[in-house]
């Protein structure tokens, strides 16, 4: 797509118009285009640097808050990679630096340019079709998860005080302040008793297993594993997605049954599960050591950057997949390691996602039922957010970028 020439006039004024967002569809083209051009991407950080370190924003950060704000772009500009040409349906997010001075930058085309929201907002949330206030915001999910003892016991661990909440065996249980549970084991078991950590819709929680392995889980997932591993192998059941730095022992290999669809097996290594059903596949995906996949009669064995993929069969009668896994395993060796981390860093990373993607993203960290309505365009987004964000932050971005929906209670429903 060849860039059209306009004059540093014609650009200064498409700035101030988009300052006030004031840009029409064929004007907001013809700006982003043209942020790449070399002179014309110096004017634009030099009109961005100046408006963000004047008096405008003293109301919302100190000039060192300021100065900070910009270095942060500078930053964005010199690693960004985005293309010369984007695709016609391509939408660019929103990624909010810090929330509490409600300050968001918008990144163009690997220009930067950024915007801001008021700070002063009351927390509610507008519907695309009247703007008329509709409810109180929905907050991020948070450390929330419900730990399961030997027996049936459960224990809520995000309202559970630190410090010991429970003995299992030789195994006592205790709460970190760090939203993460630990097993400290006394002596030699006695007897092995299993536990399971589960995390709602909205929730995330850490745990430190017996043997000193650290797993992390995402919304809506769960693990199952024994209080102590005396025998020869180091066995886990998870469902969802649960990130893993398993301790070293090569005289007992750490064995994953996922979900009953497909087994990992590790010595010591960092890697990724995510195996939530209406997702398609298993994923699999390898950061540091070695991991054998398995699936029925296939065994694929990752290195380093590269991922597993097990797609899950259709069901019948609906468009989510039956949880049936194929043994067919597929490796993908061109992998965005920081878009798969990006739950564990707290960030939502949509580069390249769909709408689908990102709603059922948004569904599993906010606790939301997302329904569509009519014929929905399935833009294409770029860019990230962080995960502390209130809802209405991420669909206030979303509406700005065209995408309708009103919110009945915790019901978003997108429309065309």
């Amino acid at each position: 797509m060849a860039t059209e020439q306009i004059t540093q006039e014609q650009f200064a004024h498409l700035y101030q118009k988009w300052r006030s967002q004031q840009l029409s569809e064929e004007e907001w083209r013809l700006f982003q285009q043209t942020a790449t051009d070399p002179a014309m991407k110096s004017m634009l950080l030099a009109a961005v640097q100046q408006d963000l370190l004047s008096a405008e924003f003293d109301n919302l950060l100190t000039a060192d808050e300021r100065q900070e704000a910009y270095g942060l772009l500078m930053e964005k500009i010199n690693a960004s990679q985005a293309a010369m040409d984007a695709p016609a349906h391509r939408t660019h997010f929103l990624k909010t630096a810090w929330f509490k001075y409600a300050a968001a930058i918008l990144i163009i085309l690997g220009a930067v340019a950024y915007g801001w929201i008021n700070s002063r907002h009351d927390s509610s949330l507008a519907t695309t079709d009247d703007n008329k206030r509709l409810q109180p915001d929905i907050p991020p999910g948070g450390e929330k998860a419900v730990l399961i003892l030997a027996g049936g016991t459960k224990i809520m661990l995000d309202s559970a005080a630190n410090g010991n909440v429970a003995q299992q065996g030789n195994a006592q249980i205790v709460k970190l302040s760090n939203g993460q549970i630990a097993y400290h084991l006394q002596g030699k078991p006695d007897k092995v008793l299993w536990n399971t950590m589960s995390t709602p819709a909205g929730g995330q929680y850490q745990v430190m297993l017996p043997d000193g392995t650290k797993v992390w889980l995402n919304a809506a997932s769960s693990i199952t594993y024994p209080t102590a591993f005396p025998g020869k192998e180091r066995s886990v059941r998870i469902s969802g997605e649960a990130y893993f730095e398993v301790a070293k022992n090569k005289q007992k290999p750490f064995i994953i049954d996922v979900d009953g669809k497909s087994l990992v097996e590790v010595v010591g290594t960092s890697f990724n599960i995510n195996s939530y059903v209406n997702e398609g596949s298993i994923k699999t995906t390898l950061l540091e050591g070695s991991v054998k996949v398995i699936s029925e009669d296939k065994k694929a064995i990752l290195k380093p950057g590269q991922q597993a993929q097990i797609a899950l069969q259709a069901g019948t009668g609906n468009d989510r997949p039956s949880g049936k896994s194929s043994a067919t395993i597929i490796i993908n060796s061109s992998i965005n390691l920081e878009q798969v981390m990006a739950w564990k860093n707290g960030i939502f990373n949509f580069n390249g996602e769909d709408l689908f993607t990102v709603m059922r993203q948004l569904e599993r960290w906010y606790n939301i039922n997302v329904q569509y309505q009519g014929a929905v365009s399935n833009v294409i987004f770029e860019g990230e957010m962080y995960r502390n964000a209130n809802l209405s932050d991420v669909l206030e971005a979303l509406q700005k970028m065209g995408v309708k929906f009103r919110l009945e209670g915790k019901k978003l429903i997108v429309t065309n």
